[in-house]
């Protein structure tokens, strides 16, 4: 089974919660002090919002930086296969 991650970046307010909890996903620019989701794509959705498919494996951590997440900025998905 596949998930579909959806991370808005304006709500996002780089708290590093999803950094702790997902760091195989989820990272800290240096450079821009802003949280990103590795291997991400911006969608059509609208700007600054990005989505990345994941493995059940990655769902357990994930799903932790989603509920830790104060702004709500991280949604997941079960993709219908």
């Amino acid at each position: 089974m596949k998930y579909k991650i959806l991370y808005d970046r304006i709500k996002c307010e780089d708290n590093l919660v999803c950094v702790a909890e997902c760091p195989k996903l989820w990272k800290l620019n240096s450079s821009t002090g802003k949280v990103s989701l590795k291997g991400s794509k911006e969608t059509k959705l609208g700007s600054k919002i990005f989505e990345l498919v994941i493995e059940k494996k990655d769902l357990n951590a994930c799903r932790k930086a989603e509920a830790g997440c104060p702004k709500g900025a991280i949604k997941i998905n079960e993709l219908k296969e």
